[in-house]
């Protein structure tokens, strides 16, 4: 029997996923093999996107590490040894998505900034403004304003 796969395209970081760990169903087994490269090395678990989705989901959500490495099925040592090889951590991601978050709304929409940040998962309007000026160079007032897209 032939299975005509189509790898996943190359993303950021050229990391192709295992076609077997999602028919298996289990994230945990998930694998990622790193673009151009053979043997053990080659594979580690694929807990990135898994926490980008979880956190993209609902980014409001203060989740902590324990708790988003057992919504994931692994041990929390686990989650952050996989993030830590990515050369990120829990926090860079839930940060990296509610900028991500923050950006989108207050380019396309017309929420109140105090809105955004509740939505986003800031604690309020002033530490948005904080995080965004420092990720996208401008405070989200002006980022508005230049009607980024």
């Amino acid at each position: 029997m032939q299975h005509n796969h189509r790898p996943a395209p190359p993303g950021p970081s050229a990391v192709a996923q295992d076609p077997a760990a999602d028919r298996r169903g289990h994230p945990e087994q998930g694998q990622q093999r790193a673009a151009g490269t053979d043997g053990p090395a080659a594979t580690a678990p694929r807990p990135l996107d898994a926490v980008r989705a979880r956190f993209a989901r609902n980014p409001a959500d203060p989740r902590a590490p324990a708790a988003t490495a057992a919504l994931l099925g692994l041990a929390p040592r686990t989650l952050q040894r996989a993030l830590a090889a990515a050369g990120t951590s829990h926090q860079a991601q839930l940060l990296a998505v509610r900028l991500d978050v923050a950006g989108h709304l207050t380019a396309r929409t017309s929420l109140p900034l105090a809105d955004i940040a509740a939505t986003a998962g800031f604690t309020d309007h002033a530490h948005l403004t904080r995080r965004f000026h420092a990720h996208y160079g401008c405070p989200p007032s002006e980022f508005r304003r230049a009607g980024h897209h």
